[in-house]
């Protein structure tokens, strides 16, 4: 689905700018929007590594960000402290942020809410992942 992927291709961008090890906590099933009637993905991805200059890979991501159209907000609440929010046109968002005890990287967010029926998208979604699973898996031996 391509409201998924397009979260997950922002994930991944800000994982090369970054580099390093990440560790991928995205959601591959669609979630419910309060009231129904619509669903929605989200996702986290958390560093395993420290970074150089948390203050100079805030403004790159910040920068990718704008530069793609989104409405980029930042945030700080000690010196080393360093959140980038990005708001998109689809009511979804968003934050890269580091913890101040090592410089990590998080970044998480959700995509908007869109029309349809998240548990029908869900199951769909867990009938594709059990058939890329089942096809990644070894066949077993007689």
């Amino acid at each position: 689905m391509k409201v998924k992927t397009d979260l997950w291709r922002e994930f991944d961008a800000v994982q090369e700018l970054a580099g390093g090890e990440w560790s991928n906590k995205d959601s591959p099933l669609a979630n419910r929007c309060t009231g129904g009637g619509a669903f929605y993905y989200n996702g986290t991805r958390i560093m395993q590594e420290q970074v150089a200059d948390p203050k100079a890979l805030a403004d790159a991501v910040a920068k990718s960000w704008e530069e793609k159209g989104f409405t980029v907000s930042r945030q700080s609440f000690a010196e080393w402290h360093f959140g980038v929010t990005a708001h998109l046109k689809d009511g979804g968002e968003f934050y890269l942020s580091n913890d101040g005890t090592d410089h990590r990287f998080g970044v998480s967010g959700s995509t908007g809410c869109y029309p349809g029926d998240s548990r029908a998208i869900a199951e769909k979604d867990m009938k594709e992942l059990e058939e890329k699973e089942s096809s990644s898996s070894p066949s077993p031996t007689s």
